[in-house]
């Protein structure tokens, strides 16, 4: 997962960046659902 960007399509780039690196910390057991990648729709991040 790529954290660190703005994109120009969120609502609010810097906020939503934010998220994803908060989500990316918290989430090492969560299961992430990547709707818009073919090879790896399906991703677990560990520590």
């Amino acid at each position: 997962m790529k954290t660190r960007f703005a994109a120009k399509y969120d609502y609010d780039g810097k906020k939503a960046m934010q998220l994803r690196e908060k989500w990316l910390q918290e989430g090492t057991d969560w299961e992430f659902l990547f709707y818009h990648d073919i090879q790896t729709p399906v991703k677990r991040f560990s520590e």
